[in-house]
């Protein structure tokens, strides 16, 4: 009877773990925007050497360099933004403090 017990509860937990990777997977693939071939050029022996590696990490050629590609991109678009800050803050200026006594003129005085 204690047997069965347990073997009920190892088997909901694994539906519901399951469940939970299926709606984690409907999740990320809803977000998913509209997919479009396209065709590259690429040599046959960078091919061959990227087919072995997606299929150690058991996914696609294409995916890989879809991931690629977007990781690429957002590196990109994360840097655009950085420096767009960085330049607005360099162009509002720092207030270090202090007061001008003098103006310019007669500070160059000659």
């Amino acid at each position: 009877m204690r047997g069965e017990g347990r073997e009920r509860v190892r088997i909901l937990a694994f539906r519901v773990f399951s469940l939970r990777a299926f709606d984690n997977t409907l999740k990320i693939n809803r977000g998913a925007a509209m997919k479009q071939n396209i065709t590259i050029s690429i040599d046959k022996d960078l091919i061959k050497k990227g087919k072995s590696i997606a299929s150690k990490k058991e996914t696609s050629l294409s995916r890989m360099l879809s991931v690629f590609l977007k990781q690429a991109i957002e590196e990109e678009e994360t840097y655009e933004r950085s420096k767009r800050k960085a330049l607005s803050i360099l162009n509002k200026g720092f207030h270090l403090g202090g007061k001008i006594t003098c103006s310019r003129e007669k500070l160059h005085e000659r």
